[in-house]
């Protein structure tokens, strides 16, 4: 079994331009999408195993997540 899909939640606070960037260790951008819904899949099966990033940016806040992907 291959964990590669990532649910990401969030609260009822997303401001409407708010985006999801996940980047690999090198800081190379694979996928960006702008929030459009309290929950949203992220499908890392194109990509190698490995750690990636997980960039939340809602309004002026920003959070990083680690996550392993294998």
């Amino acid at each position: 079994l291959s964990l590669k899909t990532f649910l990401l939640t969030f609260s009822e606070n997303i401001f409407p331009n708010s985006f999801v960037t996940v980047t690999d260790l090198l800081g190379r951008e694979i996928l960006s999408e702008k929030i459009s819904q309290q929950k949203m899949k992220i499908d890392l099966s194109d990509f190698p195993a490995g750690v990636y990033v997980v960039c939340v940016k809602n309004g002026n806040e920003t959070t990083r997540k680690k996550i392993v992907a294998g």
